[in-house]
């Protein structure tokens, strides 16, 4: 029982024993082990079960030990392994997780690449070949994916200017990567479109590839375009409209910006304006002292809220004064506060100018009107006056006295008659008897009038080019103004100086200058008449062509000198300007129309004749009893048969009633419904053989035409003497009669 027990025993120690050894050697350790197990027990196979097993017992430490060092060095090798497998481990999960970043970022730039709404191309940096192309590029420029991969960028010209390409690679080789780069490419079917093009440069490999982006900005250049376009029409509209403007910062109280022509307006740049300007106070130095009160209260309101137009005068650094219009708007903020200042400004000053014109040119007819009508019933006083004193002297006989008395009065009468007559002028309604003229000869005929009226201390002066044109005008007018303003300059000129009279051709074939659009285009001689005397201050200068106005001593001018001239100029169809200014002297420039080149100037021929007579019978129609009276006496005077009528009604109904007349000698303004003018006509028309001869104290009806005919219907004007009025009728009785050309007249005429 024991001995079984010892050979159970033996067996399990063994089987641990193999146990063990399988566990620390494995399983070829094992084999190697009982290979040479095999080979000892074969030498000793006396030994019993229980020495062999006696022997594996004393062999246990060294088997243990034996175990334990290859355990040991087992333990480290599989450590050992297992970090290796864990770093391995480790580096493929980095390298899966790499791939799989790479696998999706290459998707995602794919799928972005494709899908961008910008042009994506890449292609060989060196010579443009495509490796690929997304969809926005071929929708854009109509390329086939197929033709780009085919060709390249420069094959396509794609690129609308090759330097821009040029350019744009080389920067690309230069600096790997560009940004904003502006080109034009060219569309498969020509058309050219504007983009902002990006490039970066990629390694792949050992090849460099670019990749493009390019954004279509065509219609922001358009639009670009057209804002510029847009700002520069605006800037030539306002320009051309000289409208200036300006932004004020309310919150610093600052001017932010300045167009030129604001700036102009003060005289300044728009540099020196913002510098000057740089406070609302600063600004209000630019401004007349008499306007900054109102400009001040203007602003006030504005940074209330309120929209602002006013007029004020701007002050120039030379002191120069402009009348400016400015128009002004608050530009709020989200909280409701006036945060800017945006307005605009004109200079108004030609429009000023042209109204005060206006206003003058309306006085000037308002007053013409009133002094016409005055000046008219006087000459019909001053024709009953004078006729009859030229009849007295027939029957005064040598009564010398009488003689003397009588012509005192004639003389008294022939004054008030010049007077009238400057009245009537002065409306525009006195008698202009136009004619061509030669300025030279005229103001050499006048040059001995000149220097008597000049005196000796001032030298005279006439620069008359002989290329000087003939002018239209009333010869008599024109000596007349040019003595008035010698006489004006003489008194100007108290120590002596210089008087120069210049003329020089003028053409305004586009118009007259802008401050005058109530001239017509035409060929001018300026008629420019000078003195270096004392001058005229701005608001003598205001008032010179008013009416009756005079620096004068009272009873040394009547103040229609100056205002004469202003209404014969108007009358002519002309103008007059005054350059003056206080200590340097005057300049008064007279803008006489041009004849036609070829028209000869006429000359006068003073008649010394006897007082011409006849038998024929005349018509006398005069509303006025006293005038009429005295006419019938001077015409039966002069040996003619005369009848008279009160008014055009009575006279035709004489002529039907088949009373043989002559020649009819009718007043032009009476009542009854019927004017002198109308008799004529009407009578013209029922009695072709007959004359008529007008007369009237208005030039107003001066030369008409008979409708029928197209003639004129001669007149003669009131007061008339005895020797004026017999020629006239010959003239008229002896027709037939010459048509004179129509003088050029302004369209404001009377």
């Amino acid at each position: 029982m024991k001995a079984t027990q010892k050979r159970f025993s033996a067996r399990r120690d063994l089987a641990v024993c193999i146990v063990v050894l399988v566990v620390l050697f494995g399983i070829s350790g094992y084999l190697d082990l009982n290979e040479k197990w095999h080979v000892w027990a074969n030498a000793h196979e006396e030994w019993e079960l229980d020495e062999i097993l006696t022997v594996l017992g004393f062999s246990t430490l060294g088997f243990a030990w034996f175990a334990f060092r290859r355990w040991r060095e087992s333990s480290r090798e599989l450590r050992e392994r297992v970090e290796i497998m864990q770093d391995l481990r480790a580096e493929i999960a980095t390298r899966q997780k790499t791939e799989r970043s790479l696998r999706e970022s290459d998707e995602m730039f794919t799928r972005a690449f494709h899908a961008s709404p910008a042009l994506c191309s890449i292609s060989r940096l060196d010579d443009g070949a495509h490796f690929d192309v997304n969809d926005t590029w071929m929708a854009t420029l109509g390329f086939s994916h197929k033709e780009a991969m085919a060709n390249s960028a420069v094959e396509l010209e794609i690129w609308a200017e090759a330097k821009d390409r040029a350019e744009f690679v080389e920067r690309i080789k230069k600096e790997r990567s560009v940004r904003g780069f502006e080109t034009k490419f060219r569309t498969k079917d020509g058309r050219l479109l504007d983009f902002l093009v990006a490039g970066e440069c990629l390694e792949v490999g050992d090849e460099t590839r670019l990749l493009v982006v390019s954004n279509d900005i065509t219609k922001r250049v358009e639009a670009e375009r057209a804002l510029r376009e847009s700002e520069e029409r605006l800037r030539q509209a306002s320009q051309l409209a000289k409208i200036g403007y300006y932004i004020w910062d309310t919150l610093e109280d600052r001017c932010q910006y300045c167009s030129k022509e604001h700036a102009r307006i003060h005289g300044l740049t728009p540099e020196e304006y913002i510098a000057q300007a740089s406070a609302l106070d600063g600004s209000f130095f630019l401004t007349h002292p008499d306007d900054r009160e109102m400009v001040r209260d203007a602003f006030m309101r504005l940074r209330h809220g309120e929209r602002v137009e006013i007029e004020y005068r701007a002050i120039t650094p030379s002191g120069e004064a402009r009348h400016v219009r400015e128009i002004a708007e608050p530009v709020f903020d989200e909280t409701g506060r006036v945060v800017q200042e945006i307005g605009t400004s004109q200079d108004v000053t030609d429009r000023k100018q042209v109204e005060n014109q206006l206003r003058q040119s309306q006085k000037m007819d308002a007053l013409g009107r009133l002094t016409g009508g005055v000046a008219h019933d006087f000459n019909n006083m001053l024709a009953a006056i004078i006729g009859n004193l030229e009849l007295l002297g027939d029957y005064i006989g040598g009564d010398e006295q009488a003689k003397r008395s009588l012509d005192i009065a004639f003389k008294a009468a022939m004054s008030a008659a010049e007077l009238t007559d400057r009245l009537l002028r002065f409306s525009r309604q006195g008698q202009v008897e136009q004619a061509v003229l030669n300025l030279g000869d005229a103001i050499v005929e006048m040059r001995p009038l000149l220097r008597t009226t000049l005196g000796e201390t001032i030298e005279l002066n006439t620069l008359l080019p002989d290329d000087t044109r003939n002018v239209w005008a009333d010869p008599v007018q024109l000596q007349s103004m040019i003595v008035n303003l010698a006489a004006n300059a003489r008194d100007a000129m108290p120590n002596g100086g210089r008087f120069t009279i210049e003329a020089v051709n003028a053409d305004f074939a586009g118009g007259f200058p802008a401050r005058h659009p109530d001239i017509a285009p035409d060929s001018y001689v300026v008629l420019s008449i000078g003195d270096t005397g004392t001058g005229m201050s701005p608001e003598v200068k205001a008032k010179i062509f008013d009416p009756f106005f005079t620096t004068k001593e009272v009873g040394k001018g009547t103040g229609l000198g100056m205002s004469t001239v202003f209404s014969f100029m108007k009358q002519l169809g002309g103008h007059v300007e005054i350059d003056t200014a206080e200590g340097q002297g005057t300049c008064v420039k007279l803008y006489l129309p041009a004849a036609d080149p070829g028209t000869e100037a006429a000359t006068r021929a003073k008649s010394e004749n006897a007082i011409s007579h006849g038998s024929e019978t005349i018509l006398v129609v005069e509303d006025q009893a006293d005038v009429s009276e005295t006419a019938l006496t001077l015409l039966e005077n002069l040996g003619y048969r005369v009848v008279s009528a009160e008014n055009g009604p009575s006279a035709l109904a004489l002529l039907e009633g088949g009373r043989k007349v002559d020649l009819i000698f009718t007043d032009t303004v009476m009542p009854g419904g019927m004017n002198g003018l109308d008799l004529a006509r009407e009578a013209l028309k029922r009695f072709p053989g007959i004359k008529v001869l007008r007369t009237s104290g208005f030039s107003e009806y001066a030369q008409d035409e008979d409708e029928r005919t197209g003639q004129e219907i001669e007149w003669i004007a009131k007061p008339y003497f005895q020797k004026d009025l017999a020629e006239k009728i010959r003239q008229v009785l002896d027709g037939p009669r010459s048509v004179r050309p129509a003088a050029p007249q302004s369209p404001d005429v009377h």
